[in-house]
Formats: structure tokens, sequence, C-alpha cells
């Protein structure tokens, strides 16, 4: 073995930035967006936010005011109370081109604050509102929570409504014209003080005078400034829900809105010729965008990719959540009602534990990723690491381990990219000509870890989508399962870019191909099969695992290393058995977080399985099935390190064949088993240990 620095373009080891140089924890902040046309109310919003914040030094507030200067000076009597913390767009009332281009131009003053706030210019606070919104957003069953409905209303100058709160509901769909694309309106409840819930509850709308979110809703979901005032809404809701983000109403009051329009200047009424023209198009945008009508006006298509809808969960799925059908402009009971509760819940993304909450200092916003890759001779490696940390939501928290099998002198086309962020690559090599296998080069690119909490074994040759870090730590916490491991069947690709994406609503998902022959360490050969999207939930546990793609928390391989003595034939059905049997439940993503070139390489490691002894390939064979139990004696060769790398005691390996529906002993494969049906009662027992074995019922896997 030779040095790291030795390879061309292979950088040292640094250490992982830390961003925060003090012991003590800093308070999240929180950034206020406000849009306000010519309200002189916005003034007295600004001064209450801050008098009534727990911790005002952390509050900043972006302003896009669009005033008359010759009219508005009574909007501007009361100074800021912290001026330093006020950053204004000013925009002339004539040229304004509505609310949400002016939430949009707010937005632009967003200085990388953990949280946003979007608000209208016409509030009121309740004390302590900032720890309030942060305490609530923690309470809320998932990673990607949006705080948001109707406030109820205040008076000025301070007679705010606390007589409960207002549940958020769907109305009716306006019947719309020739002209004019129907419109679909809102409604809502109020919620006495003696019936108030104790959490958050589920919302299938949000409402953009109130909004509280991780600062990542709006670098995922920027507001779109081309949707003049109605529809902004409905369009959002749609946006940030086929993102995976969820919504959730405040059980308590927290702000309080006026109501009373007559209070204050609007823009239809200063520009009516102007407004006309932006409502019209604006309408057709939503109708367009939502699928109530399609639209062939370029103005109301207009950067329309750029503001659409989301990958992570379908417009399909949202509309049976929701129970807004927009093609029928069908409202169902439940949407009338406001009611989006746990009998709909198969359509959103698995709850992850309530404790943590990204991007407002939970464990998992400061959690950090190593990536380890085994590279024989492959020149895909460089662009795989260059798209992995370029497609990260937060490339900063990533770390990669490189294990590089080559021949110096005739693979210098795998070093011509440099890597995107040096300090943060670490390598070992080898000659590919002595490498002792695929399963020793993850060992080696593994020890390359340095405290990460995370870890992602993966191939050489990967593509991935934006935002595969959160994605993951996401899924991963929504299992609620201390030894979860994430693991998937992934799409193709063809260099250098092309996704081999699945026709809509389906997913793939690991299956039982069959058996191997007697001779082959494989035991159990899988498949990918294609599923459709409505079968699958967010996290699906499945027996066995994919090598290419494998995520958990760093100390799983702690406990369950990787055996350098499998070759690579064998290392999936034996790590999965090992893991298992360890207490550890594997689970399958219902969405693609990345893809895999499945297309054999010219120079590959299977050249060097073939090269190898006759005595040392059944070694490899000998050392899996006494693993699994299907050998009764293995040689010494087979055996080396046996101890360190055997199964566990949690559970037992007839339970993994129960669970998958198969039986190596007599290679029975259930239908099941075939199509990625699994007995998923087994997985629900990942706590209990099972102290006996149990034999396979083929009636019961039938």
């Amino acid at each position: 073995m030779f040095a790291a620095n030795s390879f061309p373009l292979l950088v040292g080891q640094s250490p992982f930035l830390h961003l925060r140089s003090s012991a003590e924890p800093r308070l999240p902040r929180i950034f206020v967006s406000i849009p306000s046309y010519r309200d002189a109310e916005t003034q007295w919003t600004v001064k209450d936010l801050y008098a009534k914040a727990l911790h005002p030094e952390r509050i900043f507030v972006g302003i896009c005011w669009q005033f008359d200067p010759f009219q508005d000076a009574h909007c501007f009597v009361e100074p800021y109370p912290r001026p330093q913390q006020v950053r204004v767009i000013e925009v002339p009332a004539a040229k304004s081109r509505g609310a949400n281009r002016a939430r949009s131009q707010a937005m632009s003053l967003w200085r990388d604050e953990e949280c946003v706030l979007m608000i209208d210019a016409h509030m009121r606070f309740e004390q302590d509102w900032d720890q309030m919104l942060l305490d609530m957003l923690g309470q809320c069953p998932s990673s990607n929570a949006v705080l948001t409905t109707f406030p109820t209303s205040y008076t000025p100058p301070d007679n705010c409504d606390r007589n409960g709160i207002k549940r958020m509901a769907f109305r009716e769909f306006t019947a719309g014209s020739a002209n004019t694309p129907p419109k679909l309106r809102y409604r809502s409840f109020r919620i006495s003080p003696d019936a108030l819930p104790a959490a958050p509850f589920p919302a299938a709308s949000v409402a953009h005078g109130f909004m509280f979110a991780s600062a990542r809703l709006f670098q995922t979901v920027a507001i779109d400034p081309y949707i003049y005032f109605f529809g902004d809404e409905l369009t959002f809701a749609a946006r940030a829900w086929t993102h995976g983000w969820d919504f959730f109403s405040p059980h308590r009051p927290v702000v309080f809105h006026l109501w009373d329009r007559t209070t204050r200047p609007r823009h239809p009424q200063d520009r009516p010729a102007d407004a006309r023209v932006l409502r019209k198009v604006s309408a057709e945008r939503v109708a367009h965008l939502v699928g109530i009508r399609q639209s062939k006006d370029a103005r109301a298509l207009f950067e329309l990719s750029r503001y659409g809808l989301g990958t992570a969960r379908t417009l399909r799925d949202y509309q049976r959540f929701s129970g807004v059908n927009f093609a029928k402009r069908t409202i169902a009971p439940h949407a009338l009602a406001g009611r989006f509760d746990t009998d709909f819940s198969d359509v959103r993304p698995a709850p992850v534990s309530k404790d943590t909450i990204r991007a407002v200092g939970g464990e998992s916003a400061s959690a950090r990723i190593f990536v380890a890759i085994r590279s024989y001779r492959d020149p895909q490696t460089q662009w795989t690491i260059q798209n992995l940390f370029a497609t990260a939501a937060k490339p900063e928290r990533i770390s990669v381990g490189v294990c590089w099998q080559v021949e110096p002198s005739e693979d210098a086309r795998c070093f011509t990219e440099l890597y995107p962020y040096p300090e943060r690559v670490r390598v070992v090599g080898t000659l590919a000509s002595e490498t002792p296998g695929a399963c020793w080069a993850q060992a080696q690119a593994l020890a390359l870890a340095q405290g990460e909490e995370y870890v992602l074994l993966i191939d050489s040759h990967m593509r991935f989508v934006q935002g595969w870090d959160e994605s993951l730590l996401g899924l991963c916490d929504s299992t609620e399962d201390p030894k979860a491991v994430m693991t998937a069947w992934l799409p193709g690709y063809t260099p250098p870019d092309t996704l081999r994406t699945l026709p809509p609503g389906q997913v793939r998902q690991i299956a039982v191909k069959r058996f191997s022959v007697d001779g082959h360490p494989s035991i159990i050969h899988l498949k990918g099969v294609s599923t459709p999207q409505e079968h699958v939930k967010a996290v699906n546990p499945t027996p066995f695992l994919v090598a290419n793609f494998v995520f958990t928390r760093a100390s799983a391989f702690e406990e369950v290393s990787i055996d350098p003595h499998i070759h690579l034939y064998g290392e999936e059905v034996s790590l999965s058995a090992r893991l298992w049997t360890h207490g550890y439940t594997l689970y399958e993503p219902g969405i693609a977080l990345a893809y895999h070139y499945w297309k054999p390489r010219q120079v590959g490691l299977l050249d060097t399985y073939k090269r190898r002894s006759i005595p040392a390939v059944a070694a490899n064979n000998e050392r899996v099935r006494h693993l699994l139990n299907l050998t009764e004696s293995a040689s010494s060769a087979a055996l080396v390190d046996n101890d360190r790398y055997r199964l566990g005691t949690v559970r037992t390996l007839e339970s993994l064949w129960q669970f998958a529906g198969v039986d190596p002993a007599t290679r029975f494969v259930s239908d099941g088993a075939l199509n990625a049906r699994w007995n998923t009662d087994w997985a629900t027992q990942r706590s209990a240990r099972v102290d006996r074995p149990q034999s396979v019922n083929h009636a019961e896997l039938l």
C-alpha cells in the first residue's frame, strides 16, 4: 500500500469546520419578512414585534416599502426600535406589481437567519412570540414543518382577539368564465379557548399573512413574484407540499391581524388598470400550475419551471391529502371541515422525532455525514464526488473518504477533475493488482471517518438528487428507530448526467430475484421492481440491503463493521444478516435520492475476482455460507477473524428469513419476496430479543 499523498490531486486531511465558536449554543435567529403598501400600521407592527420578543436581539426585519413620498409621511412617524436590525427596499407605489412581488423583494433581504416569519404589515404579537413559535415548531411531527394559519384579529392600537384560534378550511370553487379561470376560496372555523388542542395540528394550506418555518423552506420554494394576490397561497401550498413540506396550525394565539381593509390604501384602488392586467395573467398562472385550467398565455407561463411543483410528492397526492380535486373542482367533506388528520397521513412523510428540528438547533442541524467510497480504477469517481457536494443542501456538513485501487501508470484519467472541497476529501489507496477485494476497500474508506455522526456507503459511480443529505437525515429520523439503516435499489444514470427516472407514479423497491447456484457466494440474488407510489410509504422496512447505497448512524458500523474478508459476492446478504441479528432494521425511502451507473465498466473489480485462485473463491463462498448456517464446517481460510464478524444475538437469523419470506435451506422463495412484499410484522420486533430459533412455516409465508 502507498500513502495518500502519492496520488495526483489527492489531498490531506483537515478538521471539520465548526460554525459556532462559542461553547454556548447560539440563539436561532429569525428573519421577519414584511411587504407594505402605503400602510401606516407597518411602523407599529415593527415596534410591537420587537417589544414583545423574548430575545429582540435575534430578530431581523426586512420590509419592501411601497409608498408615495408626497402622501405617506404619516407611515414614518415612529422610528424603528432597532434600526440596525431593520433592512428596507423602497419601491414607488406607482411601480408596485402586487403583494407577491413585494414579498419576494422583502425575502431578498434575508441574510442567513435560521428561521423566517412571513407576515403582513398590519400585525400584533403575543408576549414572547419568538420563543412560542420555536417551541411550537419543535412540537410538529415533521422535520419540514410550516406553522401557518389565518390569525385572529386586532383593533388598533392593541385590542387583540385572544378568544381561541382559527382552523383553516376550503370553501368553494368560483364558477369562472371563458376569460376568468375558477378560483379556490377558503374559510376558517374558530376553536374556542376551552377546546384548544395540546399541540399544533395538521393543515392543508398556508396563509401568507402568517408563515413560520426554517429558512430552508424559502430557499427551496421561492415566493412567486408573478402572482398578483389571489392564488398565491394555493400555489405556494401545492409547491411546498410537493417539495416535502408539511403544514401545521398553531394551537395557541401568537400573532394578530388587522382584517379591516378600509384602514389602508390598496393597489387595485390606486392603479385599477394595472391591477386588471396583473390579476388576469396571475389567475391564468395559478389555474395552469395546479391543473384547474391550462393556459397558453406566455405571460402566465413565464419562468413557471422556476416556481413549479416539487418532486418529493405528487400533486395527485396533495389533492388526496387536502381533499380538493382541481380538475373536477370538487372539495371533500374533510376539506370543507378543515380536518386533515391521521386518516390521510399515509401520503405525508413519516413523522420525525419531536426533538429533531433541523435549522432550529436540533441534533440533526449540525449532523455531519461521512461518505465512504470504494473505487476500482473508475474515472467516474471524480464526478461522483463533484456531484454529491454540488447537490447537498449543506455541503459543509459532508466529508468524503475514498479507497483508491489504481494502476498509477494507466489511470491518470481518473484524476482530471479537482475535488470541489479538497480539504474534506480523504484518501487511502493500493495497487489495483494487489487489492484484497471490494469489502476490504470499503472498510479502508470507512476507516477514514473522523467522528462524523452519520455514514453513507456508496459506489464510485453515482449521481444524487438536490438536497439528498437533508432528505436522508429526515427519513432516518422519521423511523424513530435509533438502529435504522436506509438502503435502496437505485435507478440508473448514463454519464455524464442523464438520469433514468422512473415513470410518474412509480418507485423502485428491492426484491428477491432467485437463489444462486451452490458454488456462488451471493446466496440470494436481488433485483429492483417497480411499485406504484401510492402503495409505498415514506420509509418501508426491507430485509436486504443493496451495498451501493447504505446510510445510517456511524455507531452502526462501530458495532457491525464491514467484513474485509468477503471479496465482493455475498456482502449484501451477509451484512443484512449481521445488521438484522444485531437489532438493526433496514428501510427503503419512498423516493429516489440517488442514481447508479449499472452498465459494467470496461475495467472492473470483477476482473480481479475472476483472476483469483479457485481456493480463494471457495473460501469466500464457505465464509458466507458458514455465517448463514448453511455449511456445517468450513476451512480455516474461510474462518479468519470469524468471531469478529459473526451474527448478533438480538434477533435470530430465522426471524430474518420469516421477514423476507425465503428459506435458504430449501431454496424456497415466496411470491411476496419476488415482488417486494415482506412480512413486515417481523420488522416491528426491532427492540425485542428473540432467543429461540423459529422454523419457517411455508403456509404462512404464502
